[in-house]
């Protein structure tokens, strides 16, 4: 699935709870995430990615968005990276705080391992949920 039908999935399955969601299109800010959400009261941040590597052992981002995400982290900021990887079935949820370690290409068997999984069929209230740390 390509990004921008990850973010149509997400727009059309998160409509009927009251989220607020801009789609950032912009290349003028680099290292901006794809999406800004409000969700009870809170606002975050959502890369989207997509891999179809058969074992995720990193997720590519450039270092103009690692150091974003890491500048807003530091400061309270909600950001997450959601990989949709079809050889799992699931979309894996990385914290926006992690962008360096995600980043990294991890050698041999090592599989990164997600802050939350979701799979198929994806609980959209409990992805909202997540989003803004009411789990």
């Amino acid at each position: 699935m390509t990004e921008k039908k990850l973010w149509h999935l997400i727009r059309k399955n998160t409509k009927g709870f009251n989220v607020f969601w801009t789609r950032i299109e912009s290349r003028t800010s680099v290292g901006t995430p794809d999406l800004f959400g409000a969700y009870q009261s809170k606002n975050f941040w959502v890369e989207l990615k997509t891999s179809n590597l058969k074992k995720l052992n990193h997720v590519r981002l450039s270092p103009h968005q690692i150091l974003w995400q890491m500048e807003i982290c530091e400061r309270g900021g909600i950001v997450w990276n959601l990989v949709d990887h079809p050889a799992s079935q699931s979309l894996l949820m990385f914290k926006g705080g992690r962008a360096r370690e995600i980043a990294e290409r991890l050698k041999g068997k090592e599989a990164l391992s997600p802050d939350h999984r979701l799979e198929i069929p994806y609980d959209w209230k409990r992805f909202l949920n997540l989003l803004v740390g009411s789990f």
